[in-house]
């Protein structure tokens, strides 16, 4: 509109000042007055015309640097958006986001005690569950804690929380990634399969890789955070199967945090019945333990298909009623040589294809998790070497049950009395007769009391109820009474919005041992947000038996990125631009770190460095190092490199690396022959193709000749086979491998 008015306004004052001069013509002739007139007033029409021409070129280029200013914040938009997922940042969505995700809560997946599930569709495509909570208790500091903490645990067998969502007086609502195949009970369970989930029945060889997954993804929970999460609500129906039929952990509402050094909390009871430990049932408080007796009850429901405790009628006499203990008759079976009578029918037809010995290591597991006695349970990394057949598993000593003694209580009840039979049966099983298992959120503690026992008027039971209390406090380790608080504290800020540096202290560290002959050792940095776990696994897939991989996890620290918000990662980091500050205190301390797991390997080991997305920032910085001989404090570098490799990252410190270099002749020999080897994808949108093309040609310029840059067409910040073939042929070549175990 202002561009319309100027544009008026001047070809306004040029006809006015051609119809002046066209007046002074007719009326002052040819003078000298009419010749002043008419240079005056050619002068300001030039004037106009440049003003307007300045003005047009001007507003052209405004809108071109607005159109490029709105186009990179949107991009950056993109890129922060993504960021935070990589880094497990749950995002904070709106109720009518959610509304619209899920068609107004239409696609029904599911419903549990206190919360139900639906599909839904993200604006960009992304396929989630969201699951709506009703009546929820705790406060919202705390139920962001408990998210944040969750969201921040990613592992290829847990489900990943995308974000959540409090409406103020109403529900709260979970985002999480949609899984296809829904839930394992439709899958191992008869007549489980209903409505719109999915089922079936899962192959022998299926069930035992999904025991498998399970344990791995408890062990991480347990072992591999920072704040050890417990799960306290295992089985089948919090347990997803993907498009593979590989099995995720789902559904955290349950969860409980534990500091390393915490070794039982004391919370209510609540969990799903059939599935909750002896000793959380007699008040002794929770532990990692009790999620590795649910794990041991799943177990055997996978092996049988059925549920460990179920009712069984006769007729509309409700005095004939017997409870069922599954776990005691795969024990009476176990002793009797007869196993293979209780696996699930469904696969014993026709040969079922069942290994005998996996079946029997499974039971093996079972019984050894379901132990009365907490200090005989393994712990998870324990389990996970079991069923992977690392380590031998041996005979289980003999269980008590309690459960059993815990169901019979009743059995010689009065029929008048009946109807307090229920209340204690409930604590432990639902019933099977197809209908979905519900959690029970919260239980008086005082059930299984010695008050609430002498309250009762049938003195058998009570003095039943006695013995199994008093027998139990001799089997656990722990006081009744003992308790820890807990909290979780949110990273240290200052005033300026920086991140106040805290000591560092890096996680565990994954070591993948060579095959063969012992060539060559890598360390492998994985990306924000991540742990070494993940990238061990796959490093263990490759076709290299020469290389031993170290696979370190990073610290927690607060990111600038983030606003403060804790996540693993090699340095802190405040956008990705070329503009920003380098975190060059952080750099060093990683660099340092990876140079000292190099520093053990005996001389005649070759050494490299690869990572992905960060990990290969890192990669690169410590690249740089080497070649000037020094990290960026002025200490000296301490391992001879032969080879870098960067995934989808990007060079650090880009801008003052020739200053770094300078011109002394070993700096230079050391930067013209190390190896080094970026992949990137062009259509990346976490770190742009931009930034790995970028960086190559940084290396390149300042002296790097033995760099090698791949592009692939229609990859993002992830890898692909194509792209690990390639790194594998690389280092291959690069290090001189044998290629082949000797």
């Amino acid at each position: 509109m202002e561009d319309k008015k100027a544009n008026i306004i001047a070809a306004s004052t040029a006809i006015a000042l051609i119809i002046f001069i066209i007046i002074a013509r007719v009326s002052l002739k040819l003078s000298n007055a009419f010749f002043l007139i008419l240079g005056a007033d050619i002068a300001i029409i030039l004037a106009v015309f440049a003003w307007m021409i300045i003005r047009m070129r001007y507003n052209r280029r405004r809108k071109l640097l607005e159109t490029q200013l709105v186009s990179e914040g949107r991009e950056l938009r993109i890129e922060y958006s993504f960021l935070r997922k990589v880094a497990g940042v749950p995002t904070k969505f709106r109720s009518k986001e959610l509304e619209e995700a899920t068609d107004n809560f239409q696609a029904f997946l599911g419903r549990g005690a206190s919360a139900s599930v639906f599909k839904g569709i993200l604006n960009d495509g992304t396929s989630v569950a969201v699951k709506r909570i009703e009546g929820e208790e705790r406060g919202e500091k705390e139920f962001k804690s408990e998210v944040a903490a969750i969201a921040s645990v990613q592992h290829v067998n847990l489900v990943r929380l995308i974000g959540y969502c409090i409406v103020p007086g109403g529900p709260r609502y979970l985002v999480y990634e949609f899984i296809p195949k829904g839930s394992l009970d439709h899958w191992i369970f008869c007549g489980r399969r209903s409505g719109n989930n999915p089922g079936g029945c899962l192959s022998w060889d299926l069930r035992f890789r999904v025991a498998v997954d399970v344990a791995r993804g408890l062990c991480y929970l347990h072992q591999d955070c920072r704040s050890r999460i417990l799960h306290l609500d295992v089985k089948p129906e919090n347990i997803l199967l993907d498009e593979n039929y590989r099995a995720i952990v789902a559904d955290f509402g349950l969860s409980k945090l534990m500091s390393k050094d915490e070794s039982r909390v004391v919370t209510n009871i609540r969990g799903t019945r059939g599935y909750l430990a002896p000793e959380w049932l007699l008040g002794h408080g929770v532990s990692e333990k009790c999620d590795i007796y649910s794990f041991g009850m799943v177990i055997l429901e996978i092996i049988g298909g059925r549920r460990n405790v179920c009712l069984i009628e006769h007729g509309n006499d409700k005095s004939k009623r017997k409870w069922q203990y599954f776990p005691k008759i795969v024990n009476e079976k176990l002793k009797e040589g007869k196993l293979m009578e209780i696996v699930d029918h469904r696969l014993t037809i026709g040969g079922g294809g069942i290994d005998e010995r996996e079946l029997k290591r499974l039971v093996y597991v079972a019984f050894w998790c379901i132990q009365e006695n907490v200090r005989l349970r393994p712990s998870m990394a324990r389990v996970v070497e079991m069923l992977e057949g690392r380590v031998t598993v041996e005979e289980p000593p003999d269980t008590q049950m309690v459960i059993v003694d815990l169901l019979s209580m009743d059995e010689d009840q009065q029929p008048e009395a009946g109807h307090e039979r229920k209340r204690i049966a409930k604590l432990v099983s639902p019933v099977d007769r197809n209908v979905p298992t519900t959690s029970i959120r919260s239980f008086s503690m005082s059930v299984l009391s010695g008050r609430n026992i002498e309250q009762t008027r049938h003195k058998r039971r009570a003095a039943r109820v006695q013995v199994l209390c008093s027998s139990w406090s001799l089997l656990s380790p722990l006081p009744v009474h003992f308790k820890v608080k807990m909290s979780l504290s949110g990273p240290s800020m200052s005033s300026g919005g920086k991140t106040v540096r805290r000591a560092l202290e890096f996680g565990r560290t994954y070591v993948v041992r060579p095959k063969g002959k012992h060539q060559a050792t890598v360390v492998w940095l994985h990306g924000l947000g991540d742990n070494g776990s993940s990238w061990s696994q796959l490093l263990e897939t490759l076709p290299l038996p020469n290389i031993k991989w170290i696979c370190p996890t990073a610290p927690t620290q607060p990111m600038t990125m983030f606003g403060g918000f804790p996540s693993t990662a090699w340095f802190d980091v405040e956008d990705l631009s070329e503009d920003v500050a380098d975190d060059l205190e952080g750099l060093d301390a990683a660099a340092a770190h990876v140079a000292n797991l190099l520093s053990t390997e005996p001389a005649d080991i070759k050494l490299g460095i690869g990572g992905f997305s960060m990990g290969a920032a890192t990669s690169l910085y410590s690249a740089t190092c080497f070649a000037v001989g020094k990290f960026g404090n002025g200490n000296p570098y301490p391992a001879n490199l032969s080879a870098v490799v960067g995934l989808s990252g990007w060079l650090p410190c880009a801008k003052t690396l020739k200053n770094k270099l300078g011109v002394d002749n070993e700096v230079t020999r050391r930067t013209a022959s190390v190896p080094i080897l970026l992949c990137h994808g062009k259509v990346d949108d976490v770190v742009m193709y931009k930034f790995g093309e970028k960086s190559s040609q940084a290396l390149n310029s300042n002296g790097f000749q033995n760099v090698t840059f791949k592009g692939y067409n229609g990859l993002g910040h992830y890898t692909i086979p194509e792209e690990m073939d390639e790194v594998c042929a690389w280092l291959t070549s690069k290090l001189g491998l044998e290629g082949s175990s000797s």
